[in-house]
């Protein structure tokens, strides 16, 4: 599985096409307290290793997120993702994969450029208005 996405576009229908989008996923689902939104994984994709399913697993092992694993109500052959949150490794983790991807250095770029010419207008009208030289 990749580390960040390489688009705008997801690979995965639910944006589940890299460690980034997982940790999205994640992280809106604190944000915007999505409860009652429940992801559920078949026999199949608990077998198949490169699923989504293994990938949460493994960023639950690895100490990025927090996840209450369910049995499906209605078929107990599904396992189910209950509620997700972000650890404290997982939000620094995933604030360092936000600034690495081409929207997120963009972004920092344009800060720096930003706060560039604000000094840069601050220092020449301090300099005409006081007259100093």
């Amino acid at each position: 599985m990749r580390l960040i996405r390489k688009s705008l576009i997801w690979e995965h229908p639910a944006g589940f096409d890299s460690i980034q989008g997982l940790l999205d996923y994640a992280h809106n689902y604190a944000l915007h307290r999505l409860d009652g939104l429940v992801i559920c994984f078949n026999k199949e994709e608990i077998n198949n290793f490169n699923s989504p399913y293994h990938n949460f697993k493994e960023l639950e092992k690895e100490g990025y997120i927090k996840i209450e694993w369910r049995t499906a109500e209605n078929n107990p052959s599904l396992e189910c993702i209950y509620q997700i949150d972000l650890t404290v490794k997982g939000k620094i983790y995933y604030e360092e994969l936000k600034k690495k991807t081409i929207i997120g250095s963009t972004r920092e770029r344009a800060k720096t450029i930003f706060w560039a010419i604000v000094s840069s207008a601050i220092t020449a009208y301090l300099v005409i208005k006081l007259g100093l030289k």
